[in-house]
């Protein structure tokens, strides 16, 4: 049987003359807490095993227990996202009355703690689509240096850029950057006039109809103008 050498943590050794140990607890209740002073800015505890998001947890030991599953767990309080949208007049600015695109890709990388990508502590965040509004967002984010990237080919036609498809951004503890905004056009888009698209096409087949028309009504003009040559001459023109 060891001996007890001293009160202390799971997470801490315990010292006492030449004894060099794992702490021995006796049978208690005990309250173990996060010492959140050496926590990061920016983050905050998410995860708590009693349920009560305080940082602490209460454990009682009964003789020879060992207890384990005291897990705690921190998240950040910052986020990144805006809209992906149809930019009809391509000018890469988000007009009144321009369509959002829904189904559309973006995927986020943070550069880790030394805030340099391409090193070993890099984290790529699992992708998210764009909502029927064309929104989308990441959150619970701890500060750091982040890219944003938006797939244009998970469009469901051919779809050009008007805006930077990639965003760079230092994000803040606890800051909300939420103008990441991308702008695409059809590929085989009409030259924009201001017309909505419906009016265009209407705008089409009446001018059609209008061509008709007046092709119809320039035959009718020649065969009278055959007619009165015949009487004048007394034989159809012709070859």
């Amino acid at each position: 049987m060891r001996p007890v050498i001293g009160i202390t943590s799971y997470a801490q050794d315990a010292r006492w003359g030449v004894w060099h140990l794992p702490a021995v607890l006796i049978p208690l209740a005990y309250v173990v807490r996060v010492d959140e002073s050496a926590v990061m800015a920016g983050i905050e505890v998410s995860v708590d095993p009693d349920d009560v998001v305080d940082a602490e947890t209460d454990a009682t030991l009964a003789p020879g227990e060992t207890v384990d599953g005291l897990d705690f767990g921190y998240a950040g309080t910052g986020s990144l996202g805006d809209v992906v949208w149809r930019d009809a007049d391509g000018d890469g600015v988000q007009d009144s009355g321009e369509d959002p695109l829904a189904g559309a890709t973006v995927t986020l990388s943070w550069a880790g703690l030394d805030g340099v990508f391409g090193t070993g502590d890099d984290y790529e965040f699992p992708p998210t689509t764009t909502d029927d509004l064309g929104a989308y967002g990441f959150a619970a984010l701890p500060p750091g240096v982040y890219r944003l990237t938006v797939d244009g080919s998970s469009f469901d036609r051919a779809m050009s850029a008007t805006t930077p498809t990639t965003f760079t951004v230092d994000l803040g503890p606890g800051m909300a950057f939420l103008t990441a905004d991308f702008g695409f056009e059809a590929a085989d888009e009409l030259p924009y006039t201001g017309i909505a698209v419906d009016h265009f096409l209407l705008a089409a087949a009446v001018l059609a109809l209008l061509g008709g028309a007046v092709l119809v009504d320039g035959h009718r003009r020649e065969r009278r103008w055959d007619l009165a040559i015949w009487r004048i001459i007394g034989r159809r023109p012709g070859p």
